[in-house]
């Protein structure tokens, strides 16, 4: 395999490495039956259309930094605020300094070098330490959306109902019922709800490693899990009451049991019921997840030559699922009269980023004729935005482009949430400065991984990196900002840190850590 692509799986009981063409040949290390990850190998034409596949991720990683890039350089433009550049050119010159001369040897050999319990513990605490120092620091009123969220789950604590009179279903109820039943645990307060999401927090830093063990070699793996502990972005995130950090928490351990190698049909069993409940859940907080059976249901039927077994098996996860959200698609019924899968704010948040007056992102809209509730002004809205995309296709396509600058061009939108005038303009100033500086860091290290490695043709990698193309896919259409690639950093996390100069050279037989 080349010097500079190696980016193999680590699976722990195997020491060799994966083949470099991309994933035409579809099996790990051992060449038995039955490889590490549950799936039997492909040959012949198959295996050729999932190498053709590879290349057309590779394709679609190099045009999405190239739009990261774009992204990163107009924000400050769009925005007329052009001091955004310097934490802009600075990050990015870090991202590049890292990916050519690489980090210090002395602390390449303390992240990489030490054992996985001292990894470990050492990694927690500095994620544990920034999440509650954040929360001890920004103010603890919640006062945008995530209040609302608390409002909510403070009434169905005392016995009230789900919303309020205008707002019975627009927001997705997850995170609320997640909330409800933490507060009934511990206390309704905004503190201890900001304190499950230091728990999450700590989830996402620990299964980003779990998970990008499966994807790329140990050394990889600890480095992104570091940058998602240390995180700016993530640490101050924390400071709310959001679905962020849960969803992105969420999603990699769906990962994790999509990845995970089956021992046995029980075993089997157990994750596919995991899996529909962990999906089920995830589309009550972000109904954006009621498509990752398709998606990741695809990519297992396109690698693993057991075609009826996937199909059973993705077909449970969706029934599971559906259990999960029938009794709230239910309670909708009951109080609408119509069904309504998960909220109303689907055909609203389409058309206020797909209007003449639009900037890509959420705005205050006008009543329609003929609006009666919440479930009919989201319906109108929805018609009213597919009309427009379909009258206007050039100014839609000129509009996604701003949703994708809003998206991928800053992540520092957070500080207005946690702020809102509460903190002096220089605090928020500082802050939002130090969180571009770590996220423009990430890209220059994902463009060499993506130039400089095959980590976009291995197809252990795809069921994640499909969450990218997903995500950025959806934010053509809807309204966009930076909090909505945060459940996503963790991925990016990963990819980045196959950038690094140490992780490019890294030899061959080092793919797992001392113990």
């Amino acid at each position: 395999m080349p010097a500079n692509s190696p980016i193999g799986t680590d699976d722990e009981a195997s020491t060799g490495d994966l083949p470099s063409d991309g994933g035409r040949l579809l099996h790990l290390r051992d060449n038995s039956a039955e490889n590490a990850v549950g799936f039997l190998p492909l040959a012949g034409l198959r295996a050729e259309i999932v190498s053709l596949l590879g290349y057309g991720f590779q394709a679609f990683g190099i045009l999405f930094c190239l739009q990261w890039l774009a992204a990163i350089g107009y924000f400050p433009f769009m925005k007329d605020r052009l001091l955004g550049l310097v934490p802009a050119c600075l990050g990015s010159g870090c991202g590049a300094w890292l990916a050519w001369k690489g980090v210090p040897g002395w602390l390449w050999k303390g992240v990489v070098e030490s054992s996985r319990n001292k990894f470990l513990t050492l990694l927690f605490a500095m994620a544990g330490i920034a999440r509650v120092a954040a929360v001890l620091h920004f103010p603890w009123e919640p006062l945008v959306d995530d209040a609302q969220l608390h409002r909510y789950a403070v009434n169905m604590l005392t016995g009230g109902a789900y919303g309020s009179e205008l707002y019975r279903a627009f927001f997705p109820p997850g995170m609320s019922f997640l909330l409800t039943a933490w507060y009934w645990l511990t206390t309704p307060h905004p503190l201890a709800g900001k304190m499950l999401n230091v728990m999450a927090g700590l989830a996402m830093t620990y299964l980003t490693w779990r998970v990008g063990r499966s994807m790329v070699r140990e050394a990889t793996a600890r480095w992104a899990a570091v940058y998602v502990a240390l995180s700016p972005t993530l640490v101050f995130y924390t400071a709310t009451l959001g679905y962020e950090i849960v969803l992105g928490a969420l999603l990699l351990a769906m990962l994790a049991l999509v990845l995970r190698p089956v021992a046995s049909k029980a075993i089997q069993l157990l994750q596919t019921l995991a899996l529909g409940l962990m999906i089920g859940g995830g589309i009550l907080i972000k109904p954006i997840c009621l498509l990752l059976p398709a998606i990741w249901g695809g990519w297992q039927l396109a690698v693993d030559r057991r075609w009826p077994g996937v199909v059973v098996r993705w077909a449970a996860v969706v029934c599971i699922a559906g259990l999960v959200v029938a009794p709230w698609t239910y309670r909708n019924y009951r109080v609408f009269g119509e069904w309504v899968l998960v909220s109303t704010n689907g055909g609203v948040t389409l058309y206020t980023a797909n209007n003449p007056e639009s900037q890509g992102i959420a705005m205050a809209i006008r009543p329609a004729r003929g609006e009666v509730d919440e479930v009919t002004r989201d319906r109108i809205c929805k018609q009213k935005a597919i009309d427009w995309i379909v009258q206007n296709p050039l100014d839609w396509a000129w509009l996604s482009l701003r949703k994708m600058t809003y998206l991928w061009g800053t992540s520092s939108s957070i500080m207005s949430v946690i702020s809102v005038d509460r903190l002096s303009p220089r605090i928020e100033a500082i802050c939002m400065g130090w969180i571009n500086v770590f996220w423009a860091a990430l890209w220059p290290l994902f463009a060499v991984a993506t130039f400089k490695t095959d980590i976009w043709r291995r197809w252990q990698a795809w069921p994640a990196l499909l969450l990218v193309a997903y995500v950025w896919g959806i934010h053509l259409f809807y309204e966009s900002m930076s909090r909505h690639h945060v459940p996503l950093i963790p991925i990016l996390a990963l990819v980045a840190a196959a950038g690094l100069r140490g992780a490019r050279t890294e030899p061959a037989s080092s793919l797992t850590s001392a113990d």
